[in-house]
């Protein structure tokens, strides 16, 4: 298990996302490398895709994505691409991309881009599934890897961006809506992270606008859950995550406890920006 941070490389002029980072090791089941025999019932149900540094493979905020195989290839798993350029993870020969939203529906939570020019086997999530149906052992092995890579995820704060301030009732009551869901997220204080007010002038969102929700190029100020929920596709028909709780939302929610006392373990997070681990998703 890998334990120890990670830390980014310099990253010169010209050189692709994810230039100098090494594959993150099998956590917990979480990034299995598939053999030929998988890989050629996976490509029989799908195809084959050369790819060049700098393709887009799914892009963060997406209502939807492929399954991806990296054959030759290496492909960045990156947050705010375009704007913040935060590499999470590359995988190689043999890793499988995505995450639990693939199999749910959900929106996109992170880009994956190609750093070095190779091959995929590209398949639908449609035709995943109906593959996944009939084929216990894949079905077991990207189920488990994509439920760990959701904790994963969760640990490391990879997903939509919370902006608010640590006083503020409506960003506890969106930061535990997407606790309660388990939705991997990353809260910004407005208060004490320096990083906060750069980030709200490039989504153009004023200081009294917050809390603002940034996913992918969606910029949501104050929304209710369900117009969260709505975002990011929780509980759309057709997924097999129903667990979307749309209850204490806008006005009429009850009254939160202190926002800024710590919560009982296994809740939120106290009020301080969360640490980020080498142990990546994608």
């Amino acid at each position: 298990m890998d334990t120890q941070p990670q830390q980014p490389p310099p990253v010169l002029p010209g050189e692709p996302l994810g230039a100098g980072f090494a594959e993150p090791r099998n956590r917990d089941g979480a990034f299995p490398r598939l053999d030929d025999a998988r890989c050629d019932r996976l490509l029989a149900v799908g195809r084959r895709r050369p790819v060049t540094p700098g393709d887009v493979l799914f892009r963060e905020g997406d209502h939807n994505y492929d399954f991806f195989v990296v054959e030759s290839a290496t492909v960045a798993i990156v947050r705010g691409f375009g704007r913040e350029n935060r590499v999470l993870a590359v995988h190689g020969p043999g890793r499988f991309l995505g995450e639990l939203n693939l199999l749910t529906g959900a929106t996109v939570s992170l880009t994956a881009v190609v750093r070095d020019a190779g091959t995929v086997i590209q398949v639908s999530a449609e035709a995943l599934r109906r593959l996944l149906d009939g084929d216990d052992d894949l079905s077991s092995l990207i189920t488990r890897a994509y439920l760990a890579r959701r904790s994963i995820l969760i640990g490391v704060g990879g997903g939509p961006q919370i902006i608010g301030s640590c006083f503020s009732p409506d960003v506890r009551r969106l930061r535990e809506f997407l606790a309660r869901n388990r939705v991997p997220y990353e809260w910004v204080d407005l208060d004490t992270d320096p990083e906060a007010a750069g980030l709200l002038r490039a989504a153009g969102v004023a200081a009294a606008e917050t809390p603002v929700v940034i996913a992918g190029e969606t910029v949501l100020r104050n929304p209710s859950n369900a117009g969260l929920a709505r975002s990011l596709g929780l509980g759309s028909p057709g997924t097999t995550s129903t667990r979307c709780d749309l209850s204490s939302s806008g006005a009429d929610r009850p009254a939160s406890p202190p926002p800024c006392t710590a919560p009982p373990k296994g809740s939120l997070r106290s009020c301080s920006r969360p640490k980020r681990s080498a142990d990546k998703p994608g």
